[in-house]
């Protein structure tokens, strides 16, 4: 049996009835915040699995599928991803450094400028879908009752 717990407050997340989480049955499983750290998730099926916050730090989770799995936040550092299905996963924010991502499928995965990659992986290339590209300053909208916005009389010019 295997207690996955809360990296910060130590509360019970999931117990799993099994000695090892090779090939365990996780789809759609809350593991915000675990700590699985050189945890073996070696095929295991965590598709849909929000894992935010999670600490994955040299897992094993080769050939898992963690397809539209929801990793922001996560330490995936030293990680074996090699073969890993992680379409269309949120790595926002994640921390993949030095991670093996051989064969891995990245397509449709989320990344930010926040996401740290190994140095050998060019996240585009291997089809992850990057931050919206902004070559333009938007400006911000004012906050109503602060009385520093354009009344009627202020509008701007049209051109």
């Amino acid at each position: 049996m295997i207690d996955i717990r809360h990296r910060i407050t130590g509360e019970l997340l999931l117990r799993v009835e099994s000695p090892s989480l090779e090939d365990a049955a996780l789809q759609n499983v809350d593991l915000d915040q675990a700590d699985l750290r050189h945890a073996n998730l070696r095929r295991a099926q965590l598709n849909g699995a929000s894992m935010v916050g999670a600490r994955l730090s040299g897992a094993c989770l080769a050939y898992a599928d963690l397809w539209g799995a929801d990793l922001r936040g996560a330490v995936v550092v030293e990680a074996d991803l090699r073969g890993a299905d992680l379409r269309g996963a949120n790595l926002e924010r994640a921390n993949l450094g030095n991670a093996f991502l051989l064969g891995a499928n990245l397509q449709g995965a989320r990344y930010d400028r926040a996401t740290c990659w190994p140095r050998d992986v060019n996240p585009e290339e291997r089809g992850a879908v990057p931050p919206p590209r902004t070559s333009e300053v938007v400006p911000s909208t004012p906050l109503e009752g602060r009385g520093d916005e354009p009344g009627p009389a202020e509008a701007l010019p049209s051109s």
